[in-house]
Formats: C-alpha cells, sequence, structure tokens
C-alpha cells in the first residue's frame, strides 16, 4: 500500500509468512522464543519459495516427533497470549495465521497487476 501506516511490504509480508509455521511451531515445542521482530523483507521470488519450502519442511519434521497425546495434552502459552492452550490448537492456529497472510498476498498482488489467481496461490497448479 502507498497510503497509510503499520502495512508490510510485499517482501515484507513474504518474510512473515515464510516464519510462520516451522518457526513458531519449533517456538511452540521447544518453549524457546528466540526469533527476529522486525521488518526484513525478501527481496527475490525465488528466495521467497525457497524460504517458504524450508519452513515447510521444519514444520513437517517437527510435527513427526510428536504424538497425539503431545497435541491434546501439552499445555503452551506464547509470550503474548494470557493463558496456555493445548498444543495441536497451537500449531493449527499458526497454519490459520499463515493462511490469513497467504489471502493478504494474493491480494497484495493482484492490486500490484500480477498474473495471479487462486489456483495458483493454493497449489492447484504449477506455476512452472
Amino acid at each position: 500500500p502507498e497510503s497509510g501506516e503499520n502495512w508490510m511490504t510485499t517482501g515484507q509480508l513474504l518474510n512473515h509468512m515464510a516464519d510462520a509455521c516451522g518457526l513458531m511451531f519449533k517456538c511452540f515445542i521447544t518453549g524457546t522464543w528466540e526469533f527476529e521482530e522486525g521488518l526484513a523483507a525478501i527481496m527475490t521470488v525465488a528466495d521467497g519459495k525457497e524460504k517458504l519450502a524450508a519452513d515447510k519442511a521444519l514444520a513437517l519434521e517437527l510435527l513427526e516427533t510428536l504424538t497425539d497425546n503431545d497435541l491434546t495434552t501439552r499445555m503452551v502459552q506464547a509470550p503474548w497470549e494470557k493463558k496456555a492452550r493445548p498444543l495441536g490448537y497451537a500449531l493449527s492456529e499458526m497454519a490459520s495465521h499463515l493462511d490469513v497472510h497467504k489471502s493478504q498476498l494474493f491480494y497484495y498482488l493482484k492490486l500490484q497487476g500480477k498474473d495471479v489467481d487462486t489456483a495458483l496461490m493454493w497449489g492447484m497448479q504449477n506455476d512452472g
């Protein structure tokens, strides 16, 4: 957006999205909240794809270490939350958070005149 305040650029949004699952899953699972806050930006599509793929791989790797019991009975709490909640719920919320930003990215790209559609954004077609 060219006006207003408190907006991320497209590159900043991509960087934020690339830390939405794997990195946050790691924080919830380990209880160690070490991550950089800020508005760093991804500068190229290739870098964005690479960082998103790495974050997804980390999330899936971490999920493999958990049991159903871990997901349903282990209580976790992020530093910004008022109360603890089940680990599975917290991880699901992080995936939902990513989905919200994916919609935001879709609109950013559409407003920039990029040739993007829902099938491409949600992985229903190969982008070449």
